[in-house]
């Protein structure tokens, strides 16, 4: 190789040389920052996710769903079974009782209005006995003032529950239906009624009138369903008192109704030895 050929290899390697990049120069300080920013741009990154993926998913997708294990559903069906079991017939009860209430001062209100129009009307005091006329004769007292479904007289078997009604003590009372000194009528809102002439032992009264809250449903029973008026110069009455026929345990039930139409509810079903 020449002078000449030499010296140019050595200006071209020259050149490459001045032609290499610069290295890098970082300081530590700058190091510190580059990484720093990465550590911050990765935790805002991560907490991003977080909060995405705790917020619920349109679709319900990701969402963490609380459960009932079948263990703890059979409990809980349970404890309701057991309260249901323990209240329900106390509700019942309750609310027929304030049912018979209701219909006790229902029929007491038509009757006393009804018999306030004819004492309007005629102001006659009918004298009668315990028989068939005389049953008819009281009944006609009412008839035009009552909504009455089915008239069965004094021979007819087919308004009353054609059995032995119970007194409020468990002892038997009578067959209202099969007895003939009864007219016995079925109004339209379900409720019997039945009318007789004044007895051997009754003082100052026309009659009697009977109904039963319910008609021909049970309990057929007196102070229960079954309640009497008697039928005064002037008003209509409770047939008997409440202290002597209605208080106690052994009472037959015929003075019920009063507590009823004073207090309103019959709390003398489940307390014995009240009194007016």
């Amino acid at each position: 190789m020449s002078d000449s050929e030499l010296r140019n290899l050595r200006g071209g390697l020259s050149r490459r040389e001045n032609e290499r990049p610069t290295p890098i120069n970082l300081s530590k300080s700058l190091i510190s920052q580059q990484i720093g920013y990465s550590v911050e741009c990765t935790r805002k990154s991560n907490f991003r996710n977080a909060q995405i993926d705790f917020l619920p998913s349109p679709l319900g997708e990701g969402r963490k769903k609380a459960a009932f294990t079948l263990a703890e559903v059979l409990i809980t069906l349970g404890i309701i079974g057991v309260v249901a079991a323990l209240t329900m017939p106390m509700l019942i009860q309750s609310y027929q009782e304030r049912t018979t209430v209701s219909r006790v001062k229902k029929m007491y209100t038509t009757l006393a209005n009804a018999y306030n129009l004819y004492l309007a009307e005629d102001n006659h005091f009918l004298e009668t006995t315990a028989n068939p006329d005389d049953a008819t004769k009281v009944a006609d007292i009412f008839k035009p003032y009552l909504n009455i479904s089915k008239d069965c007289g004094t021979s007819s078997t087919a308004c009353l529950a054609n059995l032995t009604y119970k007194l409020k003590n468990g002892g038997d009372s009578e067959n209202y239906s099969a007895d003939n000194i009864y007219y016995k009528l079925l109004l339209n809102d379900g409720s019997t009624l039945w009318f007789r002439g004044k007895q051997s032992n009754e003082d100052d009264i026309s009659g009697v009138a009977f109904f039963d809250t319910n008609g021909n449903n049970p309990p057929n029973k007196w102070g229960h369903d079954v309640f009497a008026l008697s039928i005064k110069r002037d008003r209509l009455a409770p047939a008997r008192n409440f202290n002597s026929h209605c208080s106690s345990e052994r009472s037959t039930g015929w003075g019920c109704i009063e507590w009823i139409l004073i207090k309103d509810n019959m709390e003398y079903l489940h307390k014995s030895g009240l009194s007016l």
